[in-house]
């Protein structure tokens, strides 16, 4: 759940924003550094980007010890927009940055703040800062700016760095000045649009220590930030654009801002594509840019270290199969796959590769296996932290940082449910020497999809392999190529969704065979297409539509004709689909205060909440009636165990249609709630009682303007658990995953 927003007490004249992600090494050095100020009036709000390492519950502790300091958990990743949380929620008249790596000097509140006091035109006050490490060196170009606003713009512009944006600053020019959604050097337009205003004044005392990140990182991080090949190959034009268009630029400074752009632009170069910057250097250098000048940074970015992901590293002697130096590193995926991820890790440890396992908040096992595979020495476990809706992008941005930590090889980018074989007569190990020795970056794959063929099929997960035989030729409009070179360009595979990393035919080796079994039941199949809910980036982009279009489909035995032929399929549609009957949602009644939603407790509770909140409007809805909302209104969904669908003596056709039903209402409502970023929330009925409190108390937090929105909203997985029988299949296997979530045993 997101964290309520702080209340500044009334002698607060400054709001500290910390953002944090994954920062458990330094964030309590950074939170006690914030403590030790000798000026106290201070409130500190610490904004929790998703961190996987503890992070969260050391502030969690910081702000239950302390009453200036307050959490904000964020439901989503925000990335760099996670410096805007802390800033949104500030009503004191001074704001200043603390990053979750770096650390203050006990006087640094106290003498930025008497500078900014004593010169009423500064918008910010920055002391010197340092680098911190060994050898400790200080931070560059922190001094005073002089002139006018464009001379001031000017001279930042040919040295911007990221640091002055750590000063302590005015609230209100600072909110007005912040950029209006994320993009590269994000940092840059903000302290343009401050220097605009007015200057920074450059205090000589040093009170700040950074944690320094090599300055190569960040141009190997642009690839990930935008899906346009411009704005990467120019890392700061979409920046510079934006400047220009909310006129925060003078006219005299834009000579400045084309001269960072052609600097970056060759810093880009040079660092993600080194054999283009070889033969430009002559034309670089004519240009007077500096890396084609300086033999030094050029030597520096030829013996850098790969090092932002060397945590993902296996520990002790590898243990691949070398094919002639290049190792091959599996990073598979997994949510709820225990009836596929046993035979998964055999299968990658027979092809010989180190596994790199990411578990998003599995529920049925599946990270007791991984664990037994760890244990063994076949992989590495990382926990990713489950928001309850499935985010592919955020997993790609994961994998792509894992990979960037590599050491030369080849990257098998494996799913628990998919099995890559080579062709027959060979190994795996000839075909990547093959490949490397022709210089090709990728295989292609021919896809067979195995799906269960009739209704009561159901397979051991221990044979599943051997048993199941029967499978569809797939096609897709963006070609799978699971396996490729460590240090391909990933910009196409970001942009497709993980699956393409090349269109050249030149770059691809012959294919190979990726056998995928989705599911071993039909019942399995329905369990994951009907409840999963997916990231509202990812279906901006368009991926996904089979899955989330399967609200619009019921799983079916597939037509026996698809098996065996030759000809691919089309994969929009997949074989098991069929369109349900046109359904023509209810239209939403007359605007209530709340509008309530029955996702399988059994209806009839709209008394129950009038009870109570005594006058409150209700207007109960179908789930698929939300998307015809066109007004805001907060909805609250009442949740009911499973179990309740078993019947006597009830054919267990309809027993499946109703845990169909089940899932299908409560995921519509949680993508209607992430898609518009609704006011929702989730109660499951056996934890009320009538007359009681947690009801009303339920009601009020939803009604208020600071109500759960989005997957904020969800029930907790960690809720305390709900157990009731009989709960038996068909309903247990196709509501299993959601049920688990909810807490329903």
């Amino acid at each position: 759940m997101t964290g309520a927003r702080h209340q500044a007490r009334s002698d607060a004249r400054v709001t500290v924003g910390m953002p944090v992600f994954n920062n458990a090494r330094t964030l309590r050095r950074a939170i006690d550094s914030v403590l030790g100020q000798g000026f106290s009036d201070w409130v500190l709000v610490i904004s929790d980007d998703g961190s996987t390492d503890g992070s969260d519950r050391i502030a969690a502790h910081a702000a239950k010890a302390d009453p200036r300091i307050s959490l904000l958990r964020q439901p989503q990743r925000l990335g760099f927009m996670n410096f805007r949380a802390p800033l949104a929620s500030a009503e004191t008249p001074y704001f200043v940055w603390l990053a979750g790596d770096d650390h203050w000097h006990p006087d640094f509140l106290e003498h930025t703040l008497r500078a900014l006091d004593a010169a009423p035109a500064a918008v910010s006050a920055l002391p010197q800062a340092t680098f911190i490490g060994s050898p400790e060196r200080p931070v560059p170009n922190l001094g005073f700016l002089r002139g006018d606003a464009s001379r001031r713009i000017t001279q930042y512009l040919r040295h911007p760095g990221g640091t002055r944006m750590y000063g302590l600053m005015r609230t209100g020019l600072l909110a007005a000045a912040f950029p209006p959604r994320p993009f590269n050097a994000y940092d840059w337009y903000l302290m343009v649009a401050l220097l605009a205003k007015g200057p920074q004044l450059s205090l000589p005392q040093q009170l700040l220590f950074r944690e320094e990140t090599p300055w190569f990182r960040y141009a190997e991080a642009v690839d990930s930030l935008s899906d346009r090949g411009l704005y990467r190959s120019f890392p700061v034009l979409e920046m510079s654009l934006e400047l220009i268009r909310d006129r925060h630029i003078p006219r005299r400074a834009l000579p400045a801002l084309a001269g960072l752009n052609l600097r970056k632009h060759e810093e880009y170069v040079a660092v993600t594509r080194p054999d283009t910057f070889r033969r430009r250097k002559w034309l670089y250098r004519l240009a007077g840019l500096p890396i084609a000048r300086d033999p030094a940074r050029q030597a520096e970015l030829s013996a850098r270290d790969p090092a932002p992901a060397a945590a993902f590293r296996l520990p002790g002697p590898a243990a691949n199969v070398r094919y002639r130096g290049a190792g091959v590193t599996a990073i598979l995926t997994f949510r709820n796959a225990a009836s596929t991820l046993a035979a998964a890790f055999e299968h990658l440890e027979a092809l010989g590769c180190d596994v790199i396992a990411i578990d998003h908040g599995s529920t049925d096992g599946s990270r007791d296996i991984a664990a037994s595979s760890q244990q063994a020495g076949r992989c590495r476990i990382i926990d990713s932290r489950w928001t309850g809706a499935f985010d592919l992008h955020r997993q790609l941005a994961q994998k792509r940082e894992i990979i960037a930590g590599l050491s030369p090889g080849w990257v098998l980018h494996a799913d628990a449910d998919e099995f890559l074989e080579p062709p027959p007569g060979q190994s795996l190990a000839d075909c990547i020497v093959s490949a490397s020795s022709n210089g090709q970056i990728a295989f292609p794959v021919t896809e067979q999809l195995f799906v269960p063929r009739y209704e009561d099929e159901e397979h051991d997960p221990q044979n599943f392999r051997k048993t199941m035989t029967a499978f569809v030729q797939m096609h897709e409009h963006d070609a799978k190529q699971r396996l490729f070179r460590s240090n391909a360009d990933l910009a196409l595979w970001m942009r497709t969704g993980g699956h393409t990393v090349t269109r050249d035919p030149e770059r691809l080796a012959p294919p190979l065979v990726l056998q995928h079994f989705p599911g071993l039941s039909l019942d399995d199949l329905r369990a994951q297409y009907h409840a999963r809910v997916f990231a509202p980036g990812d279906r901006a982009r368009l991926w996904h539509d089979n899955r989330s279009a399967a609200h619009a489909f019921d799983i079916v035995e597939p037509d026996p004709a698809l098996f065996c032929k030759a000809s691919p399929s089309d994969l929009r549609r997949l074989p098991f689909f069929r369109p349900r009957a046109p359904y023509a949602a209810p239209p939403l009644p007359v605007p209530a205060d709340l509008y309530l939603v029955d996702g399988g407790a059994g209806g009839g509770h709209a008394a129950l909440l009038q009870a109570a909140l005594p006058g409150l409007r209700i207007a109960t809805v179908d789930a698929s009636a939300l998307w015809g909302m066109t007004q805001n209104h907060p909805v609250l969904n009442i949740l009911g165990h499973p179990a309740g669908l078993h019947g006597h003596n009830v054919q267990r056709s309809l027993e499946r249609s109703r845990a169909v039903e089940w899932t299908r209402r409560i995921a519509q409502a949680r993508q209607w709630a992430l898609d518009r970023n609704a006011v929702y929330a989730e109660l499951r009925i056996e934890e009320v009682q009538p007359g009681g409190e947690a009801l009303r108390d339920c009601l009020l937090r939803l009604l208020q303007p600071r109500a759960p929105r989005g997957a904020t909203g969800f029930v907790p997985i960690d809720s305390p658990a709900i157990l009731r029988g009989p709960f038996e299949n068909p309903v247990r296997a196709i509501t299993a995953p959601l049920s688990a979530d909810l807490g329903y045993r």
